[in-house]
């Protein structure tokens, strides 16, 4: 999961700096669209949910965990798109990203196993708000 969530960013960053010349003006307009409908999708999955849906998947080989990884790390392709627009230097995030997700994914993976299904809702939530809230924190920035 750390590699390619690490390496999303990297291939987002390489794309949004080859064309931030053309999108600098709106760029701001680009963050707030991209971070929100993230958000949104985060909000709407988590209050979707029921309470009896099992949404545990046990992965039993290297390419469904290779699939996992990749889907769930579209996002990151996004900001790393958003990095490179931003012309923000790519390699100090690459390294806290790869680094949290290593640390977050193992703890996930421990706590998961003990407390399950009873957080995940609230959790989907607080992130999608966290990242609406990201979004509008850079429009605003440029707004003002």
């Amino acid at each position: 999961m750390a590699v390619f969530q690490a390496s999303m960013p990297l291939l987002g960053w390489v794309i949004g700096s080859s064309f931030k010349n053309m999108v600098v003006a709106y760029d701001h307009w680009i963050a707030l669209l991209f971070l929100g409908a993230i958000g949104a999708k985060l909000i709407y999955d988590g209050l979707r949910k029921d309470e009896g849906e099992a949404s545990c998947l046990c992965p039993s080989n290297h390419l469904l965990l290779a699939g996992m990884a990749l889907a769930t790390s579209i996002d990151a392709l996004v900001v790393g798109i958003g990095f490179g627009v931003l012309s923000i230097n790519i390699w100090q995030p690459v390294l806290i990203i790869g680094v949290t997700t290593f640390l977050f994914s193992v703890t996930g993976v421990l706590l998961g196993m003990r407390v399950g299904e009873r957080i995940n809702k609230g959790i989907e939530v607080f992130g999608g708000l966290v990242l609406i809230g990201l979004g509008l924190k850079i429009f605003l920035s440029h707004i003002y």
